[in-house]
Protein backbone atom coordinates (compact mmCIF):
# COMPACT_ATOMS: atom_id res chain seq x y z
CA UNK A 1 0.00 0.00 0.00
CA UNK A 2 1.19 3.55 -0.74
CA UNK A 3 0.34 6.71 1.13
CA UNK A 4 0.18 10.41 0.36
CA UNK A 5 2.36 11.96 3.04
CA UNK A 6 2.60 15.65 2.16
CA UNK A 7 2.06 18.02 -0.77
CA UNK A 8 4.37 20.96 -1.38
CA UNK A 9 3.42 23.84 -3.64
CA UNK A 10 4.68 26.99 -5.27
CA UNK A 11 2.58 29.88 -6.57
CA UNK A 12 4.40 32.84 -8.18
CA UNK A 13 4.26 36.17 -6.38
CA UNK A 14 3.41 37.97 -9.62
CA UNK A 15 -0.37 38.24 -10.13
CA UNK A 16 -2.58 39.56 -12.88
CA UNK A 17 -5.37 41.81 -11.53
CA UNK A 18 -8.33 40.38 -13.44
CA UNK A 19 -10.81 43.07 -12.48
CA UNK A 20 -8.49 45.72 -13.88
CA UNK A 21 -7.80 43.66 -17.02
CA UNK A 22 -11.50 42.97 -17.58
CA UNK A 23 -12.44 46.64 -17.30
CA UNK A 24 -9.56 47.66 -19.55
CA UNK A 25 -10.75 45.24 -22.23
CA UNK A 26 -14.47 46.07 -21.85
CA UNK A 27 -15.31 42.68 -20.34
CA UNK A 28 -18.40 42.29 -18.18
CA UNK A 29 -17.51 41.87 -14.48
CA UNK A 30 -20.48 39.55 -14.04
CA UNK A 31 -18.91 37.28 -16.68
CA UNK A 32 -15.58 37.47 -14.87
CA UNK A 33 -16.97 36.56 -11.45
CA UNK A 34 -19.63 34.00 -12.39
CA UNK A 35 -18.27 32.30 -15.52
CA UNK A 36 -14.50 32.44 -15.08
CA UNK A 37 -14.57 33.00 -11.32
CA UNK A 38 -10.96 34.19 -11.06
CA UNK A 39 -10.16 37.59 -9.57
CA UNK A 40 -6.38 37.27 -9.84
CA UNK A 41 -4.17 34.80 -11.66
CA UNK A 42 -0.56 34.00 -10.69
CA UNK A 43 1.93 34.36 -13.55
CA UNK A 44 5.55 33.29 -13.45
CA UNK A 45 8.15 35.94 -14.19
CA UNK A 46 10.70 35.79 -17.00
CA UNK A 47 13.36 34.25 -14.74
CA UNK A 48 11.12 31.40 -13.61
CA UNK A 49 10.73 28.08 -15.39
CA UNK A 50 9.15 24.68 -14.88
CA UNK A 51 12.41 23.54 -13.29
CA UNK A 52 12.72 26.46 -10.86
CA UNK A 53 9.02 26.33 -9.93
CA UNK A 54 9.23 22.60 -9.20
CA UNK A 55 12.34 23.15 -7.07
CA UNK A 56 10.48 25.86 -5.14
CA UNK A 57 7.56 23.45 -4.58
CA UNK A 58 10.05 20.86 -3.30
CA UNK A 59 11.54 23.37 -0.85
CA UNK A 60 8.02 24.03 0.42
CA UNK A 61 7.50 20.27 0.79
CA UNK A 62 10.68 19.93 2.86
CA UNK A 63 9.55 22.74 5.14
CA UNK A 64 6.51 20.60 6.03
CA UNK A 65 7.95 17.10 6.40
CA UNK A 66 11.22 15.22 6.54
CA UNK A 67 12.26 13.88 3.14
CA UNK A 68 15.33 11.70 2.68
CA UNK A 69 16.62 12.04 -0.88
CA UNK A 70 18.42 8.70 -0.45
CA UNK A 71 15.04 6.96 -0.12
CA UNK A 72 13.41 8.47 -3.21
CA UNK A 73 13.18 5.78 -5.88
CA UNK A 74 10.94 7.54 -8.42
CA UNK A 75 10.55 11.09 -9.80
CA UNK A 76 7.64 11.88 -12.13
CA UNK A 77 6.67 15.20 -13.70
CA UNK A 78 3.26 15.95 -15.20
CA UNK A 79 3.59 18.70 -17.82
CA UNK A 80 2.89 19.49 -21.47
CA UNK A 81 4.95 22.69 -21.44
CA UNK A 82 8.39 21.79 -20.13
CA UNK A 83 11.35 24.14 -20.51
CA UNK A 84 13.04 22.21 -23.32
CA UNK A 85 9.99 20.92 -25.21
CA UNK A 86 10.48 17.52 -23.54
CA UNK A 87 14.04 17.02 -24.82
CA UNK A 88 15.58 16.14 -22.47
CA UNK A 89 12.87 15.12 -20.07
CA UNK A 90 12.61 17.58 -17.18
CA UNK A 91 12.26 14.86 -14.53
CA UNK A 92 15.91 13.82 -14.89
CA UNK A 93 16.96 17.43 -14.42
CA UNK A 94 14.89 17.52 -11.23
CA UNK A 95 16.52 14.28 -10.08
CA UNK A 96 19.94 15.87 -10.56
CA UNK A 97 19.11 19.30 -9.09
CA UNK A 98 17.55 17.72 -5.99
CA UNK A 99 20.56 15.41 -5.56
CA UNK A 100 18.48 12.25 -5.81
CA UNK A 101 20.35 9.01 -6.49
CA UNK A 102 21.10 7.91 -10.05
CA UNK A 103 19.41 4.65 -9.10
CA UNK A 104 16.04 6.42 -9.04
CA UNK A 105 13.69 6.08 -12.00
CA UNK A 106 12.38 9.28 -13.59
CA UNK A 107 10.15 10.27 -16.49
CA UNK A 108 7.73 12.96 -17.71
CA UNK A 109 4.05 12.39 -18.47
CA UNK A 110 2.46 14.54 -21.18
CA UNK A 111 -1.00 15.09 -19.75
CA UNK A 112 -2.96 18.17 -18.81
CA UNK A 113 -5.84 18.56 -16.38
CA UNK A 114 -6.32 14.80 -15.82
CA UNK A 115 -2.59 14.35 -15.25
CA UNK A 116 -2.42 14.32 -11.46
CA UNK A 117 -4.91 11.45 -11.15
CA UNK A 118 -3.22 9.48 -13.95
CA UNK A 119 0.17 10.17 -12.39
CA UNK A 120 -0.98 9.02 -8.97
CA UNK A 121 -2.15 5.71 -10.44
CA UNK A 122 1.11 5.19 -12.37
CA UNK A 123 3.26 6.03 -9.35
CA UNK A 124 1.23 3.69 -7.13
CA UNK A 125 1.58 0.81 -9.62
CA UNK A 126 5.33 1.32 -10.05
CA UNK A 127 5.93 1.58 -6.33
CA UNK A 128 4.06 -1.66 -5.69
CA UNK A 129 5.64 -3.64 -8.54
CA UNK A 130 9.19 -2.45 -7.80
CA UNK A 131 8.99 -2.25 -4.00
CA UNK A 132 9.92 1.45 -4.11
CA UNK A 133 10.22 3.24 -0.80
CA UNK A 134 9.04 6.70 -1.84
CA UNK A 135 8.29 8.84 -4.87
CA UNK A 136 7.89 12.48 -5.88
CA UNK A 137 5.01 13.38 -8.20
CA UNK A 138 5.47 16.89 -9.64
CA UNK A 139 2.94 18.97 -11.58
CA UNK A 140 3.73 22.19 -13.44
CA UNK A 141 2.15 23.47 -16.65
CA UNK A 142 2.67 27.24 -17.09
CA UNK A 143 0.12 28.18 -19.73
CA UNK A 144 1.35 31.79 -19.63
CA UNK A 145 4.10 30.55 -21.98
CA UNK A 146 1.60 29.58 -24.69
CA UNK A 147 -1.32 32.00 -24.29
CA UNK A 148 -1.45 34.81 -26.85
CA UNK A 149 -1.22 38.18 -25.07
CA UNK A 150 -4.40 39.31 -26.86
CA UNK A 151 -6.38 36.24 -25.76
CA UNK A 152 -8.04 37.92 -22.80
CA UNK A 153 -10.35 35.08 -21.73
CA UNK A 154 -7.60 32.48 -21.37
CA UNK A 155 -5.22 35.06 -19.96
CA UNK A 156 -7.65 35.73 -17.09
CA UNK A 157 -8.50 32.05 -16.55
CA UNK A 158 -5.19 30.18 -16.45
CA UNK A 159 -2.72 30.58 -13.59
CA UNK A 160 0.82 29.25 -13.17
CA UNK A 161 1.74 26.97 -10.25
CA UNK A 162 3.74 23.88 -9.30
CA UNK A 163 3.16 21.10 -6.79
CA UNK A 164 5.01 18.03 -5.58
CA UNK A 165 3.33 15.12 -3.81
CA UNK A 166 5.47 12.99 -1.51
CA UNK A 167 4.23 9.39 -1.71
CA UNK A 168 5.61 6.68 0.55
CA UNK A 169 5.23 2.97 1.17
CA UNK A 170 6.72 3.31 4.66
CA UNK A 171 4.58 5.86 6.52
CA UNK A 172 6.01 7.42 9.65
CA UNK A 173 2.62 8.56 10.97
CA UNK A 174 -0.99 7.42 11.02
CA UNK A 175 -4.11 8.64 9.26
CA UNK A 176 -2.56 9.22 5.84
CA UNK A 177 -4.59 9.06 2.63
CA UNK A 178 -4.15 6.11 0.30
CA UNK A 179 -5.61 5.58 -3.19
CA UNK A 180 -8.10 2.71 -3.30
CA UNK A 181 -9.40 2.75 -6.88
CA UNK A 182 -9.00 4.48 -10.25
CA UNK A 183 -10.84 4.80 -13.55
CA UNK A 184 -9.63 6.49 -16.75
CA UNK A 185 -11.28 7.46 -20.04
CA UNK A 186 -10.17 8.84 -23.42
CA UNK A 187 -12.31 11.02 -25.71
CA UNK A 188 -10.06 11.80 -28.66
CA UNK A 189 -13.03 12.76 -30.83
CA UNK A 190 -13.13 16.02 -28.86
CA UNK A 191 -9.39 16.75 -28.99
CA UNK A 192 -9.82 19.96 -30.98
CA UNK A 193 -11.65 21.57 -28.05
CA UNK A 194 -8.34 22.40 -26.34
CA UNK A 195 -5.06 22.44 -28.22
CA UNK A 196 -1.91 24.44 -28.88
CA UNK A 197 -1.78 26.14 -32.27
CA UNK A 198 0.64 28.53 -33.97
CA UNK A 199 -1.10 31.58 -32.50
CA UNK A 200 -1.13 30.09 -28.99
CA UNK A 201 -3.64 28.19 -26.91
CA UNK A 202 -6.99 27.44 -28.53
CA UNK A 203 -9.89 26.56 -26.23
CA UNK A 204 -13.58 26.21 -27.04
CA UNK A 205 -15.03 26.83 -23.59
CA UNK A 206 -18.63 26.14 -24.55
CA UNK A 207 -17.81 22.75 -26.03
CA UNK A 208 -15.70 21.81 -23.00
CA UNK A 209 -18.60 22.80 -20.75
CA UNK A 210 -20.84 20.53 -22.85
CA UNK A 211 -18.23 17.73 -22.62
CA UNK A 212 -18.27 17.96 -18.83
CA UNK A 213 -22.07 17.86 -18.77
CA UNK A 214 -22.34 15.01 -21.28
CA UNK A 215 -19.38 12.78 -20.37
CA UNK A 216 -17.65 13.73 -17.12
CA UNK A 217 -20.73 13.99 -14.90
CA UNK A 218 -21.99 10.62 -16.15
CA UNK A 219 -18.60 8.96 -15.66
CA UNK A 220 -18.30 10.44 -12.18
CA UNK A 221 -21.76 9.15 -11.25
CA UNK A 222 -20.76 5.67 -12.44
CA UNK A 223 -17.46 5.80 -10.53
CA UNK A 224 -19.17 6.87 -7.31
CA UNK A 225 -21.81 4.15 -7.63
CA UNK A 226 -19.05 1.52 -7.96
CA UNK A 227 -17.05 2.92 -5.07
CA UNK A 228 -19.66 1.84 -2.51
CA UNK A 229 -18.07 3.91 0.26
CA UNK A 230 -19.02 7.17 1.96
CA UNK A 231 -17.55 10.24 0.28
CA UNK A 232 -16.72 13.33 2.29
CA UNK A 233 -15.50 15.53 -0.55
CA UNK A 234 -15.32 15.60 -4.34
CA UNK A 235 -12.30 17.50 -5.65
CA UNK A 236 -12.80 18.29 -9.34
CA UNK A 237 -10.23 19.93 -11.56
CA UNK A 238 -10.76 23.68 -11.13
CA UNK A 239 -11.61 24.39 -14.76
CA UNK A 240 -13.76 27.51 -14.28
CA UNK A 241 -16.43 28.77 -11.91
CA UNK A 242 -19.15 27.89 -14.41
CA UNK A 243 -17.91 24.31 -14.63
CA UNK A 244 -17.56 23.98 -10.86
CA UNK A 245 -21.11 25.25 -10.43
CA UNK A 246 -22.20 22.46 -12.75
CA UNK A 247 -20.77 19.86 -10.35
CA UNK A 248 -22.31 21.57 -7.33
CA UNK A 249 -25.74 21.78 -8.98
CA UNK A 250 -25.66 18.16 -10.08
CA UNK A 251 -24.71 16.77 -6.68
CA UNK A 252 -26.76 19.35 -4.77
CA UNK A 253 -26.71 18.26 -1.12
CA UNK A 254 -25.53 14.70 -1.75
CA UNK A 255 -21.81 15.51 -1.73
CA UNK A 256 -19.65 18.49 -0.93
CA UNK A 257 -17.74 19.82 -3.95
CA UNK A 258 -14.44 21.64 -3.42
CA UNK A 259 -14.17 25.05 -5.11
CA UNK A 260 -11.10 27.27 -4.81
CA UNK A 261 -10.37 29.04 -8.06
CA UNK A 262 -10.74 32.72 -7.15
CA UNK A 263 -7.08 33.49 -6.40
CA UNK A 264 -5.24 30.84 -8.43
CA UNK A 265 -7.24 30.29 -11.60
CA UNK A 266 -7.10 27.11 -13.64
CA UNK A 267 -3.63 25.73 -12.90
CA UNK A 268 -4.05 22.65 -15.15
CA UNK A 269 -2.50 19.52 -13.56
CA UNK A 270 -1.77 21.43 -10.34
CA UNK A 271 -5.36 22.35 -9.51
CA UNK A 272 -6.32 19.10 -7.73
CA UNK A 273 -3.20 18.78 -5.52
CA UNK A 274 -3.40 22.49 -4.63
CA UNK A 275 -6.78 21.76 -3.04
CA UNK A 276 -6.00 18.28 -1.72
CA UNK A 277 -3.03 19.60 0.30
CA UNK A 278 -5.43 21.60 2.47
CA UNK A 279 -7.27 18.43 3.56
CA UNK A 280 -4.38 16.04 4.20
CA UNK A 281 -4.40 16.72 7.93
CA UNK A 282 -8.07 17.61 8.28
CA UNK A 283 -9.55 14.61 10.10
CA UNK A 284 -13.08 15.85 9.41
CA UNK A 285 -12.54 14.62 5.84
CA UNK A 286 -11.61 10.95 5.46
CA UNK A 287 -12.66 10.01 1.93
CA UNK A 288 -12.26 11.83 -1.37
CA UNK A 289 -13.04 11.45 -5.04
CA UNK A 290 -10.58 13.21 -7.33
CA UNK A 291 -11.93 14.19 -10.75
CA UNK A 292 -9.50 15.19 -13.49
CA UNK A 293 -10.62 16.16 -17.00
CA UNK A 294 -9.32 18.24 -19.87
CA UNK A 295 -6.78 18.14 -22.68
CA UNK A 296 -7.22 15.17 -24.97
CA UNK A 297 -10.05 15.12 -24.13
CA UNK A 298 -9.18 12.96 -21.16
CA UNK A 299 -10.88 12.15 -17.87
CA UNK A 300 -9.68 10.35 -14.77
CA UNK A 301 -11.09 9.48 -11.35
CA UNK A 302 -9.69 8.23 -8.05
CA UNK A 303 -11.08 7.31 -4.65
CA UNK A 304 -8.84 8.12 -1.66
CA UNK A 305 -9.40 6.92 1.88
CA UNK A 306 -7.75 7.83 5.17
CA UNK A 307 -6.11 4.82 6.80
CA UNK A 308 -6.57 4.44 10.55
Amino acid sequence: MVYIDTIGSYIPENYLNNIYEAEKNNKDLNWLENSIGVLKTPKKNQNESVLTMCISAYKNLKSKTKVLESEIDLVVLISQNTDNNSLPQQSTQLQSELEISNKAASFDISLGCSGFVYGLNIVEAMMKSNAYRSALLFTCDPYSDIINEFDISNKLLFGDAATVTYITSKPKRDLLLTPKSFKHYSHGQYSEYLMKKNKGLHMDGRKIFSFVKKEVIRELDDFISQTDHPIDLIIPHQASQLTLNQFATHFNNRYEVAMDIKNTGNTVSSSIPLILKNYLNNKMYNSFVLTGFGVGMSSSYSYLERQK
